[in-house]
């Protein structure tokens, strides 16, 4: 049996790799991706508006 570690650098770490070819760019893309998903606004905006929502659900069933 082959401990976490191991198993990554053995099994999954080949397969990780060679899907996402260049490390620093798929990176650099994944960042530019959330960029534009998250807009100006950006990712504290969007978790206050999704703790405004529940806050009114949790308000509407007391």
């Amino acid at each position: 049996m082959t401990t976490v570690a191991q198993h990554y650098d053995l099994h999954l770490g080949p397969i990780y790799s060679w899907m996402l070819g260049n490390f620093d760019l798929a990176l650099e893309g994944a960042r530019t991706e959330l960029r534009a998903a998250l807009g100006r606004a950006g990712l504290a905006a969007i978790i206050g508006d999704d703790i405004r929502a529940m806050t009114r659900l949790i308000g509407q069933k007391s």
